[in-house]
C-alpha cells in the first residue's frame, strides 16, 4: 500500500495559505466582467524590411519561472528559479515560398516529472534553433514543409503560447516534440490533413510516418485524429530520442469545443510498443490515457486554464525492456490536476499554477520523494515575462 507523507504544521501552512489564496482569486475572477479573451498569446508580429526577401516578421518571448514543490525527487530541487524562455521567431508568411526560424532558450516543464535546467534542455534536446523550415505553397489548398518541424501529435503544444497551462501533461510527455522531415498539408473547406515523413523522436533515422486529419463540424467544434507509426525498427536512443517511444505506435483522438467564453478539449491517447526481436522487446506493452483541457476567458486580461488527466500502463507481468512507458514502473497508473490563472495585458503577462500528481502501483524508487517511494506531489509555479 502506498502512503503519503503527512506534513508537519510548519510544512503544511504554506500550502494551506496558497490554496486559500487560489480560492480567493477564483472568486474574484468569477465576479469580473465577462469579455472575450485568449490564453497566453503572442502579439501581432513586428514587420521588418527583409530586402530581396520582402517583408519579414519578428515575434518573441522572454520569461522567468519560479517553483516550489513537495516530495522532491533526488534528481530535482524543491525550489527553482530559471529563465524558461528567451526565444525569437523570424518568418516570412507571404508568397509561394515562406520560412520560419525559431531560436533561443526554452524549457518543457511537465507535471509529475523532475525539472531540468534550461541550458541542459537546450544542449541535450533540440539545440538553440529548435524549429526551422521552408514552406512551399503552390496552391491555396496545398503546402509542403521541409526542415525541423513541430510535431503533429497531441492537443498541447511544445511552446508556452497557446497552451492553457505552464506545465505540459503526462500525455504530452509520451509524444514527440520536434522532428526532422517533410510534411505535406492539405486544407479545403471543413477538411484539413497533414502527412509527415520524419525521424520520429529526433532520431536522425527517417522511417516514421505521422498523419493528421481534422474535420470542422461547425463554428464551435473540430474533431482531429492523429496516427504516428514506424516503418522499421530504430535501435537508437538519446536525451531527445527515447528508444521505446520512437519505435511505438501512437494514436490521438482530439475534440475541440468552444461555447461563449469557454473552451474545452477532451482527448484520448493510446501508445503501443510492440514486441521486437531486433530491439529486444519480448512482450507487447502499451499506455493509454484521457485528458480534459479547459479554459475560461474571464475578461480581456484574465483567463483560467485547467487540465485533468489519467493515464495507465501495462507491463506489470513481464520484464521486457519496453515495459515502463510512464516512467513510474511497469503497470503504473497516474492522474494529474492542474489549475492556471493567466493575466496578460499587451506584451506583459504573469501566470500562476497549482498542480497535483498522484501515481498508483508504482515501483519503489521511481515515484516521488528523495527515495522515490511517495505517491503524491504538489507544485506551485509562477511565470512572468514579456511577449512581443
Amino acid at each position: 500500500m502506498n502512503h503519503m507523507k503527512l506534513p508537519s504544521d510548519e510544512e503544511s501552512t504554506p500550502w494551506l495559505l496558497l490554496l486559500m489564496a487560489a480560492a480567493i482569486l477564483v472568486l474574484v475572477l468569477i465576479n469580473s466582467a465577462s469579455a472575450s479573451a485568449d490564453t497566453l498569446t503572442l502579439p501581432t508580429a513586428i514587420p521588418i524590411d527583409g530586402g530581396p526577401l520582402g517583408t519579414l516578421k519578428v515575434q518573441g518571448m522572454l520569461s522567468g519561472l519560479a517553483s516550489t514543490q513537495s516530495d522532491t525527487t533526488s534528481s530535482d530541487q524543491s525550489q527553482r528559479f530559471d529563465v524558461d524562455n528567451a526565444q525569437m521567431i523570424l518568418q516570412k508568411d507571404s508568397g509561394e515560398v515562406q520560412f520560419l526560424i525559431q531560436g533561443g532558450a526554452y524549457n518543457f516543464p511537465v507535471v509529475g516529472e523532475p525539472f531540468t535546467d534550461t541550458p541542459d534542455v537546450v544542449n541535450n534536446l533540440y539545440g538553440p534553433v529548435p524549429v526551422a523550415y521552408i514552406k512551399f505553397i503552390p496552391t491555396d489548398s496545398v503546402s509542403l514543409e521541409v526542415g525541423k518541424l513541430p510535431s503533429l501529435l497531441g492537443a498541447e503544444g511544445a511552446w508556452p503560447w497557446g497552451n492553457f497551462n505552464i506545465e505540459r501533461g503526462l500525455l504530452w510527455n509520451l509524444e514527440n516534440t520536434v522532428t526532422h522531415g517533410v510534411q505535406f498539408n492539405y486544407s479545403k473547406g471543413a477538411i484539413s490533413a497533414s502527412l509527415a515523413w520524419t525521424d520520429g523522436f529526433y532520431s536522425h533515422r527517417f522511417n516514421n510516418l505521422t498523419g493528421s486529419f481534422s474535420y470542422t463540424l461547425g463554428p464551435t467544434d473540430t474533431l482531429t485524429a492523429v496516427v504516428y507509426d514506424t516503418l522499421g525498427n530504430t535501435p537508437y536512443g538519446s536525451s531527445a530520442t527515447p528508444e521505446v517511444l520512437n519505435n511505438s505506435r501512437i494514436y490521438n483522438l482530439i475534440y475541440i469545443h468552444t461555447v461563449g467564453n469557454w473552451s474545452f478539449t477532451p482527448y484520448f491517447q493510446y501508445v503501443e510498443s510492440p514486441a521486437s526481436t531486433e530491439l529486444g522487446y519480448t512482450h507487447d506493452n502499451s499506455a493509454s490515457g484521457v485528458a480534459l483541457l479547459a479554459d475560461y476567458a474571464i475578461n480581456k486580461q484574465w483567463s483560467l486554464g485547467a487540465r485533468v488527466e489519467y493515464v495507465s500502463s501495462s507491463g506489470a507481468d513481464n520484464s521486457s525492456t519496453n515495459n515502463n512507458l510512464l516512467g513510474y514502473g511497469p503497470g503504473s497508473r497516474a492522474w494529474t490536476l492542474t489549475f492556471t490563472p493567466t493575466w496578460q495585458s499587451g506584451g506583459l503577462f504573469a501566470r500562476a499554477e497549482l498542480s497535483y500528481a498522484r501515481v498508483v502501483d508504482y515501483t519503489s524508487g521511481l515515484a516521488f520523494g528523495s527515495a522515490g517511494d511517495r505517491a503524491n506531489q504538489m507544485r506551485l509555479l509562477f511565470e512572468t515575462g514579456v511577449v512581443f
